[in-house]
């Protein structure tokens, strides 16, 4: 039985950023495609509302959109697309409990978006959490929760 994995927002929008080097975001649009052997052997891939929401948002503010290779149309239709493979869960309480300690007891400047997202990974008992942001890689809390919950951290 495959384990479960979770993709962080960052996971989906980075291949679309104008500055993201070509090589790495055709490996990252390879992974969410399924196209990574290796990770696609062992991990079913999730995402959640909380990530869905903010991909839109993103999609929908006009100052963020000029970063992108393409127009906000084409990169939704694209995702949309990946995203037929992906199990969507919602965001229970728990995630939301957790992401309020977390958020509570970081001294550093933590998104809350992004914290939410972990969260959801966690209170699904998803067993890895593919994402981008450095804070989060960085954050002793973060790799703490990681640790007791047996959460492998994969930043790209």
């Amino acid at each position: 039985m495959k384990q479960k994995g979770f993709y962080e927002t960052s996971m989906f929008l980075e291949p679309f950023n104008k500055k993201t080097d070509k090589i790495k975001a055709q490996k990252i649009l390879a992974l969410l495609k399924g196209l990574v052997r290796k990770v696609e052997e062992h991990y079913s891939p999730i995402t959640s509302l909380s990530v869905l929401g903010e991909i839109d948002l993103v999609l929908r503010d006009p100052e963020k959109i000029n970063r992108f290779t393409k127009d906000s149309d084409e990169i939704q239709k694209d995702i949309n697309e990946i995203l037929k493979r992906f199990e969507i869960i919602s965001i229970d309480k728990d995630a939301i409990s957790l992401s309020s300690k977390l958020l509570n007891k970081s001294s550093r400047g933590l998104d809350p978006i992004d914290v939410l997202n972990f969260s959801c990974a966690i209170s699904s008992k998803c067993n890895a959490f593919f994402f981008i942001d450095s804070e989060l890689k960085n954050n002793i809390y973060i790799k703490e929760i990681a640790k007791i919950n047996n959460l492998k951290m994969s930043p790209w």
